[in-house]
């Protein structure tokens, strides 16, 4: 499965780390991210910091932005990353937190075929068990078709604090 996400964030306090955290429910591989970033038409050059750190079925890893930004600007933050469900046990969704200080947001998983199962959802209160979609409002998700096959994306307007999620049958894997 490849995981992209996108993140424009305002700066609250001066800032070096930015620290990225998902839900990864499958066993097996999980390749390093690769990521990129830019403040004010610049682009920085961020590497990961440490080792991927896992509790349960999150994990999280640091960002090292590669200089300190000030409070106030914005900075945009996108990572790539592929995983391998070797156990096959996987449950089919893709979650991210929203934060206060999120500006932008794009979440996106990518799939071989053509899909028609693709569901986007957001959550304003986080439960305790993240695969309970309790009170989950519908979101649109748009269809993109890739070098590779399609991408299906989630990008709301002005994103709000609490979860957003893409889920889809457990049908045909994505890629």
């Amino acid at each position: 499965m490849s995981f992209s996400q996108q993140t424009e964030i305002e700066v609250i306090t001066p800032t070096l780390f930015f620290e990225r955290r998902f839900m990864w429910t499958g066993q097996g591989v999980m390749d390093p991210p690769r990521i990129s970033a830019s403040t004010n038409g610049k682009y920085l050059s961020p590497q990961r910091h440490g080792p991927i750190y896992r509790t349960g079925i999150w994990a999280a890893y640091l960002i090292n932005l590669g200089q300190s930004i000030p409070a106030g600007d914005e900075v945009q933050i996108q990572t790539l990353a592929r995983f391998v469900d070797e156990a096959q046990t996987f449950v089919p969704y893709l979650g991210v937190r929203v934060m206060p200080s999120v500006r932008k947001l794009m979440v996106a998983v990518g799939f071989r075929a053509k899909r028609d199962d693709v569901r986007g959802t957001y959550t304003a209160e986080s439960n305790s068990d993240y695969l309970i979609d309790e009170g989950a409002m519908d979101v649109p998700v748009q269809e993109v078709e890739t070098d590779d096959g399609f991408e299906y994306r989630l990008e709301p307007e002005s994103p709000k604090p609490g979860r957003y999620r893409i889920a889809w049958s457990q049908a045909a894997p994505p890629r």
